[in-house]
């Protein structure tokens, strides 16, 4: 059985792939532009998350 983390992943994954107007397919090359993103916008600086933080995060 899924935890709710994996459900709730699940959940925003296929609303994304199916509510959004573009309707992409998440796959990983679009997860990780995402990912990259995400970091960026949170630590435009780089001054949080560190190289291994954002390499373990990668790896998900």
């Amino acid at each position: 059985m899924a935890s709710s983390k994996e459900t709730v992943a699940m959940s925003v994954g296929r609303l994304l792939e199916e509510g959004h107007y573009t309707r992409q397919k998440l796959n990983e090359e679009v997860s990780n532009k995402f990912l990259q993103t995400y970091l960026e916008l949170l630590d435009f600086s780089h001054l949080f998350f560190t190289q291994k933080d954002v390499d373990e995060l990668s790896a998900k």
